[in-house]
């Protein structure tokens, strides 16, 4: 009997522990929202476009734990490209090299990426736009942006994404 009293207790402890946690993260997570809102404003992100999104931005937890397992981080180059890089997506990528000629020269011109480096990176990141992903973009941008590892780097993502909800009123904000 005490035992299970000692488990029941545990359970109750670990319920709660978790429960404040999570009640804390999000009330974090609102701070941070009006905090970002603030400097999309001094960016030039119009509050029409702000007070329309951000009420609806949700933290999602499992978003920060799968970029926390960036297979890029986890393994060494060698065994990161042996799986990744095969001989169709080259030849996948000679063939988007064929079809995008002057895209891929007007960008790379203004940018000054290389093609074949935009190439690698569209080949890798989407498998040249055949994986769109599934989360909501609002949201995954919104919890990376929160997550201080690439606060920096999200949050001008994030301000990107806004100004492209600006711009084009055809950009769903729920893909």
């Amino acid at each position: 009997m005490k035992n299970i009293l000692k488990s029941v207790c545990y359970i109750c402890f670990c319920i709660s522990v978790n429960f404040a946690s999570g009640v804390h993260a999000d009330s974090d997570f609102e701070k941070w929202k009006g905090e970002f809102y603030q400097e999309a404003l001094k960016k030039g992100i119009s509050s029409a476009v702000l007070d329309k999104h951000i009420p609806k931005m949700e933290l999602l937890e499992r978003v920060i734990q799968l970029d926390m397992k960036q297979p890029e981080y986890l393994s060494d180059f060698y065994s990161f490209t042996q799986t990744r890089l095969t001989n169709q997506k080259i030849n996948q990528g000679q063939k988007m090299l064929d079809k995008y000629p002057t895209w891929l020269s007007r960008v790379e011109k203004k940018y000054g990426v290389q093609k074949e480096y935009l190439l690698a990176l569209w080949g890798m990141e989407t498998n040249y736009g055949g994986f769109k992903g599934s989360v909501n973009m609002l949201n995954s941008l919104g919890s990376l942006a929160y997550h201080p590892r690439r606060r920096t780097f999200f949050t001008n993502e994030l301000l990107a994404y806004f100004k492209i909800l600006e711009k084009e009123s055809s950009v769903a904000p729920d893909i």
